[in-house]
């Protein structure tokens, strides 16, 4: 199961007596030390629930929800780089503009002018998940996450986002090297009262 705090996130796994929890912030720690860990969490998860699927990609996408959110409209970019791999050719989508990245960079970059004018945005999953595996080594997840966001100028923002990604094993650690982010057609951008 994942619990989600103010500093980042705690994966909570319990099978019998064992358990373990970690906690994070990705403002006091370096990158590495986040992979490092999240990828250890991952893997102790992976053992005691013996349901390495569920347990690690629900851990990600939980991961995910946090570091694209923020309380002060800042984007942590060590928290999202955890999650992506940086090869410089690799494609994204997202409902943002311009709506199509090559890279991490260009992403990050975009991310960054989006919550430079943002108060707050928070992701929230939905528990919708589906995860697919092909191999050892490749994973496909959909999942829809709920987007909550105000602007600088106090528009609210609120609707469904849905979230495609395909995700590589590297080493002992999942990193996504395609996302897909889609909103539905007629979604409101300016309350809460378009989302069902």
């Amino acid at each position: 199961m994942m619990k989600l705090n103010h500093l980042f996130a705690t994966a909570l796994a319990t099978t019998g007596m064992m358990s373990v929890v970690v906690s994070i912030s990705p403002k006091a720690l370096s990158q590495n030390v986040i992979a490092e860990t999240v990828s250890k969490s991952q893997s102790a998860l992976d053992v005691m629930t013996g349901d390495s699927d569920e347990g690690t990609f629900t851990n990600l996408i939980n991961a995910y929800a946090v570091a694209w959110s923020s309380e002060d409209g800042t984007l942590d970019v060590d928290a999202v780089r955890v999650l992506y791999a940086e090869d410089p050719d690799l494609v994204f989508y997202d409902a943002i503009l311009p709506e199509r990245f090559v890279g991490f960079e260009d992403m990050r970059q975009s991310g960054e002018e989006l919550f430079a004018n943002l108060k707050m945005m928070k992701l929230t999953p939905t528990g919708d998940l589906d995860i697919r595996r092909y191999g050892d080594d490749l994973a496909w997840t959909t999942t829809v996450m709920n987007l909550d966001a105000q602007t600088n100028d106090g528009k609210k923002i609120a609707f469904p986002m849905r979230q495609t990604a395909i995700w590589q094993r590297r080493g002992s650690s999942w990193t996504m090297i395609h996302e897909h982010v889609s909103a539905p057609i007629g979604t409101g951008t300016s309350n809460s009262e378009n989302r069902e």
